[in-house]
């Protein structure tokens, strides 16, 4: 189940790698529905043969973070996924402003 991926994720420490096939299947889930931010990479050499991909989650977000307290998870193990989700919005916020400013 893909929350038990992100409940993972959680209690790890960020950015972290993905190269189980069911993980990288999960990950797209959590990914298209908001809730991590992630990057897929087909390993070129490798994958005309095998298929591997590789994922890399950089964030969760605040969606995610929302979705983990909604499952249950309680507050002292998301402390430092919420200074994450600080960075990542105020990262998010600077790009904004940079491409008002450039227009």
């Amino acid at each position: 189940m893909a929350m038990d991926l992100l409940r993972r994720i959680a209690a790890s420490p960020l950015p972290a790698s993905y190269s189980s096939p069911d993980d990288i299947d999960k990950l797209r889930v959590l990914d298209a529905a908001g809730l991590v931010l992630a990057i897929f990479v087909a390993d070129a050499a490798s994958c005309r043969s095998t298929g591997t991909h590789r994922a890399m989650v950089t964030a969760i977000t605040e969606k995610g973070l929302e979705e983990l307290r909604a499952d249950g998870e309680p507050d002292s193990q998301l402390r430092g996924v919420r200074s994450t989700v600080q960075l990542v919005s105020r990262l998010r916020d600077l790009v904004e402003r940079a491409r008002g400013v450039s227009k």
